[in-house]
C-alpha cells in the first residue's frame, strides 16, 4: 500500500473513536495524527486479516491481487468495506484490544 491507512479513511467516526479510545484528545492535531498514524497501519493490517478470513475464496482471491499488484489503500478499503459489511466493528474491536494492551503497560 503506497498510502498510511489514517490519511486514507475518510470515516470521522472511526477518527473520533480512536482519539477518545487513545485518551489523546488533549493533544495537539499534528500529535494525535502521528499517534493515528501509527496505530492505525497496525490495526489495520489485524483487522485486514480478520476480513481475509470472512471472504468467499473468489473474494480473497481478488483481494490478493489488490494487495499483490500494490493497489491504493482506498481501493482496497473499498473492496473490503463492500464484502465485509462488519468490517469497522472489527476494526473497533481490535483497536479496543490495542487500547488494552497500552492501558496495561
Amino acid at each position: 500500500m503506497s498510502q498510511t491507512a489514517m490519511a486514507d479513511i475518510d470515516d470521522a467516526a472511526i477518527r473520533e473513536d480512536l482519539t477518545q479510545l487513545f485518551r489523546i484528545e488533549s493533544l495537539s492535531e499534528e500529535e494525535q495524527d502521528a499517534i493515528l498514524e501509527a496505530t492505525s497501519t497496525a490495526l489495520f493490517e489485524i483487522t485486514l486479516s480478520r476480513a481475509y478470513d470472512a471472504l468467499v475464496p473468489k473474494d480473497r482471491k481478488t483481494l490478493s491481487l489488490l494487495l499483490e499488484g500494490k493497489a491504493e489503500f482506498a481501493e482496497i478499503f473499498s473492496f473490503i468495506e463492500s464484502k465485509v459489511p462488519h468490517f469497522h466493528d472489527i476494526y473497533r474491536e481490535e483497536a479496543k484490544k490495542l487500547q488494552a494492551v497500552i492501558t496495561e503497560n
